[in-house]
């Protein structure tokens, strides 16, 4: 009888222990499936967010687009010809003069073919001669002219003071259609 007693306390832990052992299988194996299942979970949240956010800036560029749409062709029509360069060069003549600059003006190079991020250009370079607040008049100008012109830089050499006559050399970029 003890026998028998001893022989259904080891059947019982033991099949106590089987029991233990498949249910911490069971919670390893479907902590795994619910680690896996979170990260994909994760992972198509993200993905969701990043297009929605996409769909957010097309309908944003969409929009601006149609803010814009009816100017485009002015914008194009402010960008020269190389036929018309003659005009930018007179522009800039003509500017020099108004504000009491002696200048030179010329060329750098052949057209730039222009890029992606960038229209067709050409660089120039003009060295006036006068004072600084005759070339301040001459930037001032600058800016309202009907060209889209970029300053690459521009230095200044000065005489006796900065009311005198200096010398100032000023390098850009004009852009073309």
């Amino acid at each position: 009888m003890q026998n028998d007693f001893r022989k259904n306390i080891f059947r019982l832990l033991l099949q106590t222990l089987i029991v233990c052992v498949l249910c911490l299988a069971a919670i390893i194996l479907i902590g795994r499936k619910i680690t896996s299942d979170s990260k994909a979970m994760a992972d198509l949240r993200a993905d969701s967010v990043m297009q929605q956010n996409e769909g957010e800036r097309l309908i944003m560029l969409q929009n601006d687009y149609k803010k814009i749409a009816d100017n485009i062709d002015y914008v194009n029509n402010l960008l020269p010809t190389e036929d018309q360069l003659i005009n930018f060069l007179s522009t800039i003549e003509k500017i020099a003069k108004e504000t009491n600059n002696a200048e030179t003006f010329h060329f750098s190079g052949d057209i730039n073919q222009g890029s992606n991020s960038e229209p067709r250009n050409i660089n120039f370079t003009i060295d006036l001669q006068g004072d600084i607040s005759s070339f301040i008049a001459f930037l001032e100008k600058l800016k309202i002219i009907p060209y889209y012109v970029r300053i690459n830089s521009f230095n200044i050499g000065s005489g006796q003071g900065i009311s005198s006559k200096s010398q100032i050399n000023l390098s850009g970029r004009v852009y073309l259609k």
